[in-house]
């Protein structure tokens, strides 16, 4: 379910690339791409027995972005490295490797990573986000309607942020209609495992910020997802509570689960 909820936010980048710079030859060329990228991964779906230590791993995500560019630098085709990725997930046979420095380095490319998105945001008290809207058009990006929405107060968007929140986290209780020959914990767990907002949330606001997307709307993504990051260690201690409720006492495997 975690996988195809990023998944499903993977696809979503389609139709936004389509809103930003219409339904032109590249948006079809990208449609083609991501077709068959899919299919492949679905096809040779745990296929390929490849390292995954850490530094294979980042070997990888190297190749991966050096792949990308080089498309969009020759064939002028804009795919974003959040697919590419997805399907080498995808096609890697899957192994557990649980060692103090994977976890290490896992934890350290995670924290660079979103102190990198952080440090990448615009600058939003005061002028900030008209200097962001005026550099991005001195850059000759392409206008953005909601970058050019007037700014609200901090009390509308606080409301905004709380119930962006709400509505999202409530889209993750999809698995309670489902696997309904598990237990009602079972699967509440499950979906509030998926509350979270991690690399993903903040891998698409960053290219959202490619298209010149500002304004009120920009701030209440960056804020929701803080918040959501904020209450993920109460979302892992609702997790863990919830299984013990279920079987009695702690299953093995538990933390690794969550």
């Amino acid at each position: 379910m975690a996988i195809f909820d990023d998944l499903d936010t993977i696809l979503l980048m389609i139709p936004l690339q389509i809103m930003m710079v219409g339904f032109r030859l590249e948006v079809i060329v990208i449609l083609a791409v991501v077709t068959v990228l899919l299919g492949f991964g679905w096809r040779q779906l745990a296929k390929y027995d490849m390292k995954q230590e850490w530094w294979a791993i980042l070997l990888y995500a190297v190749a991966v972005i050096f792949v990308t560019w080089l498309v969009n630098r020759l064939f002028h085709i804009h795919i974003e490295v959040l697919l590419p990725a997805f399907v080498l997930g995808m096609v890697m046979r899957h192994k557990h490797i649980d060692t103090p420095v994977e976890r290490k380095v896992s934890t350290g490319v995670s924290f660079l990573f979103m102190l990198l998105v952080g440090l990448s945001m615009p600058y939003f008290v005061g002028n900030g986000m008209e200097a962001f809207s005026a550099r991005s058009a001195a850059e000759g990006g392409a206008p953005s309607i909601l970058g050019a929405q007037p700014m609200m107060s901090w009390g509308m968007i606080a409301f905004h942020v709380l119930i962006v929140s709400v509505l999202s986290n409530i889209g993750k209780l999809v698995p309670l209609f489902f696997y309904r020959d598990r237990m009602f914990e079972e699967r509440l767990a499950l979906s509030v495992g998926m509350f979270t907002r991690g690399e993903v949330g903040a891998g698409i606001i960053f290219i959202a910020l490619g298209y010149n997307i500002g304004g009120p709307a920009l701030i209440i993504s960056v804020l929701t997802l803080v918040l959501n990051l904020i209450l993920t260690g109460g979302f892992v201690v609702w997790v863990k509570r919830l299984a013990i409720k279920a079987y009695g006492g702690q299953p093995q495997g538990v933390s690794s689960v969550v």
